[in-house]
């Protein structure tokens, strides 16, 4: 059937309530209603078969509901209504402390544009459900919903719960960090922000540099830290081999090199498929439930602590403990390219993205 020649009429709830309308071999927009104005397209594509379709843009939560399509003529006349239904995907939750309660510590839990209104859960670690201390689901303007929830963790459930929580803290001190060109082995390659390094197969005629490291395939971070707190997270997706940390700036860089505490290096690897290690002296081998896709790394001079947190689900890895002195770099080594299973770069996220 060639409805060509026909009326097309798209309504909602009553044939005169008029989404949008076809007569004549033309649309008539001078009988739309002014909240459809500007959002519809008619689908011509298929008419001569019989065909026809709307697509409705920049679809919000009041568009939802009952809507119909009808099509006559002098001797035809068919029509088929259906339920228009709306779903939005919020914004992903942002945790972060607001302070130590008496009881405890206060995670506050806040998220947006999300349609119908959201069920909001809390499950700790071991998959039990916790009540919020408070609540608030807002409709915005737009019809869609603001959530803010909150929880207080009890003090005597800190042991373990201040390590994962720790990454929360860490991430107030998120800072930019970049790679110093001067300081990376030959067969590496750099991205042209200086933000991404994987290896390569060809080793490059560079300048001399008393800098740059001859043996170890590795580069340093451009930033060197002599105080205070920083974090910054690298994204490890999809390789299978690579080592991340800090390292003095005094280390050699000439001939083979022990990466270990006594030589300067706070670091931990991924060897093998699921094989994690603190490469403490000896290696201290790591127990990981979820493989990580972001590495979190956070120094805190004074404390003489270097935290590593596995970022995909939020819990701590591991923490060297020691007394620094002297500047202290970030280390980055993303391992060979073994074949092409190991291509893809160690990337440094901006601190805006974290």
């Amino acid at each position: 059937m060639n409805a060509q020649g026909m009326e097309v009429r798209w309504f909602r709830d009553q044939i005169s309530f008029v989404v949008h309308m076809y007569q004549d071999g033309q649309d008539h927009m001078e009988f739309q209603r002014k909240e459809y104005q500007g959002r519809t397209e008619f689908l011509k594509e298929n008419i001569t078969q019989g065909y026809v379709a709307l697509k409705l843009h920049d679809i919000h939560p009041l568009d939802e509901g009952y809507y119909g399509c009808m099509i006559r003529t002098l001797s035809f006349y068919s029509e088929a209504r259906f339920l228009l239904q709306v779903a939005g995907v919020g914004s992903s939750p942002h945790i972060h402390l607001e302070g130590d309660e008496v009881q405890g510590i206060r995670l506050l839990c806040t998220s947006s544009g999300w349609y119908p209104e959201p069920k909001v859960q809390w499950t700790a670690s071991s998959g039990q459900q916790v009540l919020p201390s408070s609540e608030i689901k807002q409709q915005m303007a737009s019809g869609l919903f603001y959530v803010k929830t909150a929880i207080i963790v009890l003090s005597h459930l800190e042991g373990k719960l201040n390590e994962d929580l720790g990454i929360i803290k860490a991430r107030c001190y998120a800072e930019d960090i970049t790679l110093d060109i001067d300081t990376a082995h030959p067969y590496l390659q750099i991205s042209e922000d200086k933000k991404s390094v994987k290896g390569g197969d060809t080793f490059k005629e560079l300048p001399k540099c008393q800098k740059r490291f001859d043996n170890l395939v590795c580069v340093l971070g451009q930033q060197t830290f002599l105080e205070g707190r920083h974090y910054w997270e690298v994204s490890v997706k999809e390789k299978v081999k690579w080592t991340l940390g800090i390292c003095k700036d005094s280390i050699c860089r000439r001939g083979e090199i022990q990466v270990f505490p006594e030589s300067g290096f706070w670091t931990l690897c991924l060897n093998t498929e699921n094989n994690y290690q603190a490469l403490e002296n000896p290696p201290v081998t790591l127990q990981i439930e979820e493989v990580p896709e972001i590495i979190g790394i956070f120094l805190d001079y004074k404390a003489g602590r270097i935290s590593f947190y596995n970022v995909t689900n939020l819990t701590h890895m591991y923490t060297f403990r020691t007394r620094f002195t002297g500047d202290l770099r970030p280390y980055f080594y993303p391992g060979p390219l073994r074949g092409g299973s190991n291509r893809h770069p160690l990337t440094i996220l901006s601190s805006g993205d974290i």
